[in-house]
């Protein structure tokens, strides 16, 4: 028997209900409630003196800044964890507006809900790019989804489930933001949440409109001048060292804890 599904959120601008309304008449058709989180537009932000940002950390390790739309993002899920644990629900699916969900969500989340204890985060992510890094299936949902333990930092934030202890944890680490919301998520050395997701994902990400956040984000182009230009490599490097060594220490400790 499938346990009721949990309460939902979507993050939407008001300008995108097209994209609201679609995933609104999915979750109707499978009795999920839910409610909009109005979401923060960044795209106008002045990012370097924004009160959240930090941005000499941001420069000190990535030498560019984020962009507005994502930092609009990160505080719109900030928001979304915020009314999640001021809420009576004890976990809760958070959605960016132009999630598609497939036939196989609702059966997944109730597995989800029934496990003891139930995760505080699972990530639902469909990339080709997730499924080819190194992971390790932790639990049988159902005959066609595994939920499993990731080693790598995937991106992607446009479906998740999260109990109300994971969005407290979570809410720590967005007091001053440097990284993208996803890429927070990723790091469970430093969140205490275990980093998982499930394989395949009963949820994909449409492809029907552009980002809100902007195609710029894969611009690699360093900003900086004079000895911080000059500094950069070596915090770089740092940044990514220390990422790799953490992120398979953690996965090699849950793994052997399993």
């Amino acid at each position: 028997m499938l346990c009721p599904l949990p309460y939902a959120y979507i993050i939407s601008l008001p300008e995108d209900k097209l994209r609201r309304e679609r995933l609104s008449q999915s979750l109707d058709k499978i009795d999920m409630s839910y409610s909009i989180i109005e979401g923060i537009d960044g795209r106008s932000f002045d990012v370097q003196n924004h009160p959240s940002y930090d941005v000499k950390k941001r420069h000190r390790y990535f030498g560019r800044d984020l962009l507005g739309g994502e930092l609009g993002c990160l505080l719109s899920h900030k928001k979304a964890l915020e009314t999640l644990v001021n809420s009576p629900h004890p976990y809760a699916i958070i959605f960016e507006d132009d999630a598609v969900i497939d036939e196989y969500f609702a059966p997944c989340i109730s597995s989800i809900i029934a496990l003891d204890p139930v995760p505080d985060l699972v990530r639902f992510i469909g990339k080709d790019k997730v499924y080819k890094t190194r992971y390790k299936i932790i639990k049988n949902l159902s005959d066609n989804i595994n939920l499993a333990r990731t080693r790598g930092v995937p991106g992607g934030a446009y479906a998740y489930f999260i109990s109300k202890k994971g969005a407290i944890k979570l809410l720590k680490h967005l007091q001053k933001i440097y990284i993208p919301v996803d890429t927070i998520m990723g790091h469970s050395w430093e969140t205490s949440i275990d980093n998982l997701i499930t394989i395949p994902s009963p949820v994909t990400h449409a492809k029907i409109e552009d980002s809100n956040i902007g195609d710029e984000r894969f611009n690699k182009t360093i900003i900086l001048s004079g000895i911080d230009k000059h500094t950069y490599p070596i915090f770089r490097g740092f940044y990514k060292l220390r990422e790799t060594i953490m992120k398979r220490i953690y996965f090699m400790v849950k793994s052997l804890s399993d």
